[in-house]
């Protein structure tokens, strides 16, 4: 039996869903309805950082501000890459870089945002980021690993900070 990852909605009880949008939600993916998706939003980060997330190498994203938002983010590289990632990652030993970090501009994933926290030294491995000095008054936005579903990557133009994704572009990550 499906069952939602972010409101555990199910093929049998979607009453949270008819109540929020006034009719039964349907799959959007394996484990996330149309109500949760409708409400996705869009999160753009820079290259490699993207790719690390779709990768599942990076479950946690470091920002300057907090978000009480939780629930399916779709994850989108940035026009441009961040050259000088190889001084603040605490992982050096990816030198391996596959080709979802290498695509700029495009829509790579959809994770699904379960917390968000001061950034502390424990979250510097699966952030990729050295804790000193860089990630000092950073939030860590924790995606939980398991949810994260790389889509095939198609054209996107994100946007700064969290952004709304509209019903055209989450159909194109079905």
């Amino acid at each position: 039996m499906a069952k939602c990852g972010v409101c555990g909605c199910t093929d049998y009880d979607c009453r949270q869903c008819v109540e929020k949008t006034g009719e039964p939600c349907w799959w959007f993916g394996p484990d996330l309805c149309s109500a949760c998706a409708m409400e996705c939003r869009g999160l753009t980060l820079w290259q490699p950082w993207a790719g690390f997330v779709a990768m599942k190498l990076k479950p946690v994203e470091t920002r300057f501000w907090y978000t009480r938002y939780r629930g399916p983010v779709l994850i989108c590289s940035a026009q441009k890459s961040d050259e000088d990632w190889v001084k603040v990652t605490s992982r050096p030993d990816v030198d391996d870089i596959q080709e979802p970090c290498c695509v700029l501009g495009h829509a790579l994933c959809v994770a699904n945002l379960v917390d968000c926290r001061a950034h502390e030294k424990r979250d510097e491995e699966l952030s990729m980021v050295r804790f000193e000095g860089y990630a000092a008054g950073r939030f860590s936005w924790v995606f939980d690993k398991k949810s994260i579903k790389p889509v095939m990557a198609f054209p996107v133009r994100g946007r700064q900070r969290l952004f709304r994704v509209n019903e055209s572009i989450l159909r194109k990550a079905e």
